[in-house]
């Protein structure tokens, strides 16, 4: 056999085996784009249960090329939310040659909220038969709607509310259920079990804030104020 058609052959072999080695070793798209969902979508409804969340992560430009993580670091920016559009930070430290990516995404949520059933105006005293809980599309962070009619005791609307409207925290006004230096009674409830304390509120508080307490012993604890007057510790 022709010793120069050898000799060709053997080039080609040894310059076509880098290049699928290399190709092997650069970073895959589509995985790291599941990454990001799952890890957003787990971050958007791990604090509650109620939450839906539905995660679109934006294209990334195929002409780019970085070298394959085994350990993508994913991480939120400062001041990014959990709603609606932002960026994820993916950021590899164990590559050759370590490399950050910022990801486009939009974070669209449903969840339970309180519904007005008919039109009510300014001024107007809710009750809990003005309202149903349903299930809508969030356009603001899911903390904003109110779904428990027991923290809307005593509020009223701060101005007029169509039907059919979710009642959020800036649609109404309420009265301070705990008052600063008030004693008040400490609620710690778990799974069989209640434990109730007295303490001082250290601030004043409406339905559903946080209140700091300052026990007997001296210890500062942080709950949520109820509409009954009582302040609820989370275990």
């Amino acid at each position: 056999m022709n010793q120069a058609f050898l000799r060709g052959c053997l080039l080609l072999i040894l310059s076509t085996g880098p290049v699928h080695a290399q190709e092997e070793a650069l970073q895959a798209w589509p995985e790291l784009r599941l990454l990001a969902e799952r890890h957003l979508h787990d971050l958007a409804t791990r604090d509650d249960a109620a939450i839906r969340a539905h995660v679109e992560i934006g294209a990334i430009d195929p002409r780019l090329r970085l070298p394959q993580c085994a350990r993508p670091v994913l991480f939120l920016p400062a001041g990014s939310r959990l709603h609606g559009n932002g960026s994820l930070g993916a950021r590899c430290e164990d590559a050759p040659e370590p490399w950050t990516l910022y990801l486009t995404y939009r974070i669209s949520l449903q969840g339970p909220a309180l519904v007005t059933r008919w039109p009510l105006a300014a001024r107007q005293t809710i009750k809990a038969g003005d309202l149903e809980l349903r299930e809508i599309a969030y356009e603001a962070p899911p903390g904003d709607y109110l779904r428990d009619t027991a923290l809307l005791e005593g509020a009223v609307t701060a101005r007029p509310i169509p039907a059919g409207q979710p009642l959020t925290a800036d649609r109404i006004v309420r009265s301070q259920t705990v008052r600063a230096g008030q004693r008040v009674k400490l609620w710690l409830s778990g799974s069989g079990f209640h434990i109730t304390q007295e303490g001082v509120a250290l601030n004043g508080a409406k339905a559903g804030e946080t209140v700091r307490v300052r026990t007997a012993a001296g210890k500062i604890v942080q709950g949520q104020a109820g509409a009954d007057g009582r302040v609820v510790v989370k275990p």
